[in-house]
């Protein structure tokens, strides 16, 4: 006679139906593992009562010494990657990816340059009436920003393509040299006034002759670079 609550043979092969084959759960359990961070010992306990990093024999017992493959973390990860690239399953769920092959190509590098504070000197030169005139000149500028877009070619050689000045703040000269000591003052003056209300063209000359200067820059670093790389290759 069977008691009420001890479960028949037939339901105990509906229960066992019911439950994971053994393989299963240790399919699922290695995605897991390689897809997303784990709890090290929470992960440990289930993968040791699967059979994961443990030595077992048919009929017998698992090794008491089966903790001790998991106390170093490398070695944890190192099981668990080894079961990533042995299982056949998991590879089937990883779709390669694939670079195409790049032959002759350039590419470009835009650079965004911006100060504060800039300080400049220099010295000037001109004519005046047949009188020649020179002195030093230091100007002083709050802000200002430029971009640069940069082509470098497959022989690895850069060109400025653009050159394009973003924002320039008011032009500050503070002294001014070559009108003798009375008049520098006023010299520093009338420059202040000429300079700002100019300022549109000096960025356009920025843009354009400064643009020359720096691709002509350029194109000499590239030569000596590359002559660099042909000595070298000797």
């Amino acid at each position: 006679m069977v008691e009420k609550d001890t479960p028949t043979r037939v339901q105990l092969k509906k229960l066992r139906s019911r439950t994971p084959s053994r393989n299963a759960q240790k399919e699922q359990l290695l995605i897991l593992a390689a897809c997303r961070p784990f709890s090290r010992l929470n992960r440990a306990a289930e993968l040791r009562d699967l059979g994961v990093g443990t030595k077992t024999t048919s009929g017998a017992a698992p090794d008491n010494d089966s903790e001790e493959d998991i106390t170093d973390a490398n070695d944890f990860v190192d099981q668990i990657l080894e079961e990533v690239q042995t299982s056949d399953t998991i590879q089937a769920k990883i779709s390669p990816a694939s670079l195409g092959t790049l032959h002759d190509s350039s590419f470009d590098v835009l650079v965004h340059l911006g100060a504060r504070n800039l300080a400049l000197e220099s010295d000037w030169r001109r004519n005046l009436l047949f009188i020649p005139l020179s002195g030093k000149l230091a100007a002083k500028v709050e802000d200002v920003s430029i971009s640069m877009d940069i082509n470098v070619n497959k022989n690895g050689t850069p060109a400025l393509r653009k050159l394009k000045v973003l924002r320039l703040s008011d032009i500050n000269i503070t002294r001014a040299t070559g009108a003798s000591f009375l008049f520098n003052w006023a010299l520093r003056s009338i420059l202040n006034w000429a300079v700002n209300a100019n300022k549109g063209r000096i960025i356009r000359l920025v843009e354009t002759d400064g643009a020359v200067a720096i691709n002509e820059a350029m194109k000499d670093l590239g030569s000596k670079l590359n002559s660099l790389n042909e000595f070298r290759r000797r």
